[in-house]
């Protein structure tokens, strides 16, 4: 319903509605011309509600993290998880950004485009060089981390041979929807684990273990083949008990070591006899029990027991191996 003219001598000329900036008569609705979450004009004359369809989707962001969030609101992870959201709803496109036979405001979408349509609230036909609109961080931040995260994981690339992008990943042959779903998702997990912790640990006395203030822990592994051992330590509230959680995926334990060792996020595994590491001041873990630092077997004695060192003795007279 559109708002009525005014025509009334009793109302004064030229005070709009505070709510919609409108006007209209006392007893009438509000009809908004822009939508009040992101700005963007309502492209059919107007509306009865106040936010577009794109704003009034859209999931809450996430609060809890708010020194690892931006400071616009955002983190690649949430807008990773919008994309998906979106393309539950309005559904996924191969071979072109959008499908061109939907006439609707709203069209499957590709990735790329998908990222788009929840960054800028509407279509692009080249959404990576809307370098202008003020969504391009949150696109650029997401794309970034998306198309890192694809190389990790196809370390063989493309159809064509050349490293995995977003592009080919979306239009490769064969390729389904739960597929894409799962792997948007799988890099949005994984950069809440690496950038937001902590993470929940092993269960232990009918609770989730808590992850400790000095994980992760990065050390040396003596030995002619001497490696970099990278874990999450957590530790038992109830009984005190250790535990070391290998970090086994490829580029959450990159992302540690480059951070232990003071190098550029990213860069491959140093050379580690160049570092000349001790084990235990890197805080080696315990081998029996998995504490930090007490590499190859701590003092810690829970509950009365005897401690790990005192085992060893028995168990291992020689020493570690």
């Amino acid at each position: 319903m559109q708002p009525t003219q005014h025509t009334s001598i009793d109302l004064p000329v030229g005070e709009d509605c505070p709510t919609c900036r409108s006007w209209h008569l006392p007893d009438e609705p509000c009809w908004f011309t822009n939508c009040q979450s992101c700005g963007g004009a309502f492209v059919f004359g107007g509306s009865a509600d106040p936010e577009c369809g794109t704003c009034a989707s859209a999931p809450e962001l996430h609060d809890d993290a708010e020194e690892s969030v931006s400071e616009v609101g955002f983190t690649p992870a949430n807008t990773l998880r919008d994309m998906v959201l979106y393309t539950d709803r309005y559904g996924w496109n191969q071979g072109d950004y959008y499908d061109r036979t939907a006439a609707v405001l709203f069209p499957p979408a590709c990735i790329v485009a998908g990222l788009g349509m929840v960054c800028y609230g509407e279509r692009f036909d080249a959404p990576a060089l809307q370098f202008e609109h003020p969504g391009f961080g949150e696109f650029e931040a997401a794309m970034a981390w998306l198309e890192r995260y694809l190389v990790d994981r196809f370390p063989d690339g493309d159809d064509n041979g050349n490293p995995m992008t977003a592009y080919g990943f979306n239009d490769a042959r064969g390729r389904t929807y739960d597929q894409v779903r799962a792997v948007v998702l799988a890099a949005a997990d994984l950069w809440e684990r690496i950038y937001l912790g902590p993470v929940p640990g092993p269960e232990c006395c009918g609770t989730s273990m808590a992850e400790c203030p000095s994980s992760p822990s990065v050390a040396l592994v003596p030995g002619p083949d001497a490696d970099v051992y990278v874990s999450r330590v957590f530790q038992c509230v109830h009984c005190g008990r250790w535990a070391n959680v290998e970090v086994v995926d490829s580029l959450e334990r990159e992302y540690f070591i480059a951070d232990a060792f003071g190098l550029t996020d990213g860069a491959d595994d140093p050379q580690l006899d160049s570092y000349e590491l001790d084990v235990q001041e890197q805080g080696g873990a315990c081998q029996l029990c998995g504490a930090p630092g007490g590499y190859p077997f701590c003092a810690n004695g829970f509950g009365g027991s005897i401690s790990c060192a005192e085992v060893a003795a028995v168990d291992f007279p020689g020493g570690a191996e």
